[in-house]
């Protein structure tokens, strides 16, 4: 039986030391060259982004303006040709009765979404925001019953909002 299970080791061994061996060359990949070279065209601060909270506030793009927004409740339409800031508006709402507390952050998250003449953004306090498109201006807020963590959608005149809670809302 020590005689078999030897042999069943030294043919497995040997068929494995086979198996390694390689007669072929070794490809080298070639070097890499960019076709072209990317520049800043322009940079802009919005205010303290997300710190570090794994909040996804990406932009939004329409026509030649880029609406931005920050996790404390800044919200701007910017110059897409140049970053100039074409509006901003805070959309904290001072619901504290003590004014040391008057700073409390949105939280906004997920991402922003342009459609129907309005920029609309999710809180995680439970807040979807429509914000007039031209002008910044809060059209209305509205409690959802969950966090707001990803970024709406549009489709056939509605609004689609994803929940932490699980829930899916068409508004």
């Amino acid at each position: 039986m020590k005689k078999l299970t030897a042999a069943s080791i030294a043919l497995c061994m040997a068929t494995l030391v086979g198996c390694s061996s390689s007669d072929e060359e070794e490809l080298v990949l070639p070097e890499i060259v960019n076709q072209f070279e990317t520049d800043i065209v322009w940079q802009e601060s919005i205010g303290n982004g997300v710190e570090h909270y794994f909040s996804r506030l990406t932009p939004a793009v329409y026509k030649d303006h880029v609406f931005v927004a920050n996790r404390d409740g800044e919200v701007e339409a910017l110059s897409l040709e140049n970053g100039d800031t074409i509006w901003q508006t805070d959309v904290r709402e001072n619901s504290s009765f003590w004014p040391w507390q008057s700073d409390i952050s949105a939280k906004l998250s997920g991402g922003i979404l342009q459609a129907y003449g309005k920029i609309f953004i999710g809180s995680e306090h439970g807040y979807l925001l429509a914000l007039d498109r031209e002008t910044g201006e809060i059209v209305w807020r509205k409690k959802v019953p969950g966090e707001v963590l990803a970024k709406p959608a549009a489709g056939d005149g509605l609004i689609f909002v994803n929940l932490g809670s699980g829930k899916l809302l068409a508004l």
